[in-house]
């Protein structure tokens, strides 16, 4: 009996003591649960212009020589927008500081991280270890470095936009709807996606829909964007896509894919393309004596993209009593 009450206060003893590990667990790490969840947003996480962003950076004001210290950031993704793959984050400028220990998977002398994937409103959290030179590195005489980091990725985004074609009675008269809102910045990373096209379109008559790419966010996008333009080829077309770039992919069911691609480096590129319903439907909702037609073109567009950063940290001097 003796025995049996020792056997079952000892495992009481350890039932307790691993609800209470557990309950400290769930404290720690409840920020990045609901982080993943979706149970709370991510600091930072916006604005809707940006896509991965470093969020905070926790990093002493000024430190001793010859010591160590630590750097941790917090890398998030915009919880409006998309999956940002191929992320590298970099520390820059290390100047007199050398680095004593990286996250784990770090490459590049231990300066670099790579993340291949961070979903809509996911937050990433990566620290350093970094030392401080002796003061007889810098003469004890008080010194400030600006540390630098920069982070590039592999961004997408879309949206839509309907068109209203009519026929020459209905324009003659009115009897349509308000033409369809032009697309006015839809997208959820740095580059934002901007249209124009006069509305209504008579059945038969082409329109010029106008696109422009703007860089809204901090950084630049390397080398070329590149974009398509998805529509139903059974409804409407981009008539001779080749003369404005665009190379032309069929699908099935009855869909088209342009492709192109555009410099915007820090800044905007506008385009042109000229769409129209093609001759069957033209011919078919006239003969029909439909009055207005909507059909919707797709855009999408995917980029690589790197922004920069820096934050100041003071070594200090060393007093000598003589």
């Amino acid at each position: 009996m003796l025995i049996e009450k020792i056997g079952r206060k000892a495992q009481a003893g350890v039932f307790l003591i691993g609800f209470l590990i557990i309950i400290v667990l769930v404290f720690l790490f409840l920020p990045y649960i609901s982080y993943n969840i979706g149970l709370v947003s991510p600091p930072n996480a916006g604005p809707i212009t940006q896509g991965i962003k470093v969020s905070s950076v926790n990093y002493p004001a000024s430190v001793s020589p010859s010591s160590t210290f630590g750097l941790s950031f917090f890398i998030t993704n915009n919880l409006n927008g998309m999956v940002a793959r191929n992320i590298n984050f970099c520390l820059d400028d290390l100047g007199l500081f050398t680095i004593s220990s990286s996250p784990f998977g770090s490459f590049s002398d231990g300066r670099c991280i790579r993340i291949s994937s961070l979903f809509a409103g996911g937050v990433i959290g990566e620290s350093f270890s970094l030392v401080s030179p002796s003061n007889s590195y810098y003469a004890n005489i008080p010194y400030t470095q600006d540390l630098g980091y920069y982070i590039n990725y592999s961004y997408s985004s879309t949206a839509s936009q309907e068109v209203e074609f009519v026929s020459s009675q209905s324009s003659s008269s009115g009897s349509f709807p308000a033409p369809p809102v032009s697309i006015s910045s839809r997208t959820a990373g740095p580059i934002s996606i901007n249209t124009s096209i006069s509305q209504p379109i008579i059945y038969g008559n082409d329109g010029a829909l106008a696109i422009s790419f703007s860089n809204t966010g901090s950084g630049v996008v390397f080398g070329y964007l590149s974009f398509n333009i998805t529509m139903n080829s059974s409804q409407i077309e981009i008539p001779s896509p080749s003369v404005y770039g665009l190379s032309e992919k069929t699908l099935s069911g009855g869909l088209v894919i342009y492709n192109g691609s555009v410099f915007i480096g820090s800044g905007v590129a506008s385009l042109t393309f000229p769409v129209g319903l093609n001759s069957a439907k033209a011919s078919e909702l006239s003969s029909s004596d439909v009055p207005y037609y909507i059909p919707t073109i797709k855009l999408a567009m995917s980029y690589e993209y790197e922004q920069d950063g820096f934050f100041p940290i003071s070594l200090q001097s060393e007093r000598y009593f003589i």
